[in-house]
């Protein structure tokens, strides 16, 4: 293999190395242990906060960990950033959402809430409920927030109000809402890890399949979209790999020369 020059890669979790809470494939894990031992530093870039990054991730030994969507930095057990959303933008934030019987869910570094509104929400370990204002009090630290509508006609009174103060990511239909704080996305994050490491954007490689990785696509050299991704992330990569089931990371991987093939008789033994 020709030798290149030490790479940043920056890797969203779901939908791009692993799905529904799973850990990645073998073959995942295989690329990604793969570029450390070259020498390459390797970080997830998620949407997810920190709390809600697994075990099966962690354990892969990433140099660090970009988090609500670009809210919060973590290397090797050290703060290189956080950002909550201020009290008093939140506390406005959350009464719209009440007021317009609009369900969310408030994503903090260390706990997640769930604002009752017209669409139930469940999780399997059930969350702490915000139906009146007072509650908001117990929360800490919320960095980033989604919206759950029937409609996304729903969303019509807040928009204008949410689109001031966050960046807005929503699905296909518009029943789901991403809401991130403007300049606190992912393509800051990264900016803020390359120049920490005094790296440079041409030495980054990003991985993603969401909207919200539009930002992450426009700070480094190479940018690999999952074949699910949506249109207009696709149009900005410089690659469109398969699917996650199609272990597309592993696949762009092997073609853009970063690892060695992994022969088919060893697959079980990674």
């Amino acid at each position: 293999m020709i030798p290149i020059p030490k790479k940043y890669f920056f890797f969203d979790i779901d939908g791009t190395i692993a799905e529904n809470d799973r850990a990645p494939s073998i073959m995942t894990k295989y690329a990604l242990r793969q570029l450390r031992l070259q020498g390459h530093r390797i970080f997830v870039c998620t949407g997810r906060t920190l709390c809600d990054v697994y075990p099966a991730i962690t354990s892969i030994g990433f140099h660090g960990i970009i988090s609500g969507a670009g809210a919060n930095i973590t290397l090797k057990e050290k703060t290189l950033f956080q950002h909550s959303i201020p009290p008093i933008l939140l506390r406005e934030t959350v009464s719209r959402m009440l007021s317009h019987n609009i369900s969310g869910v408030l994503e903090g570094t260390d706990q997640m809430y769930i604002v009752k509104g017209g669409v139930p929400l469940c999780w399997e370990n059930p969350l702490p409920a915000i139906c009146r204002m007072e509650q908001l009090e117990t929360t800490q630290d919320i960095e980033k927030f989604t919206l759950h509508v029937a409609s996304a006609a729903e969303l019509d009174p807040i928009k204008g109000f949410l689109e001031r103060y966050y960046d807005l990511y929503p699905n296909e239909n518009g029943t789901f809402c991403e809401c991130v704080r403007k300049g606190r996305d992912k393509g800051s994050a990264i900016a803020r890890v390359l120049e920490h490491y005094h790296a440079q954007p041409k030495n980054a490689v990003a991985f993603g399949d969401s909207l919200n990785d539009c930002a992450m696509f426009q700070n480094v050299g190479i940018a690999v979209a999952m074949g699910n991704a949506p249109r207009a992330l696709a149009d900005i990569a410089a690659m469109v790999t398969g699917t996650i089931r199609e272990e597309g990371v592993y696949h762009a991987l092997v073609h853009l020369r970063f690892i060695e093939e992994l022969p088919p008789k060893k697959n079980d033994e990674v």
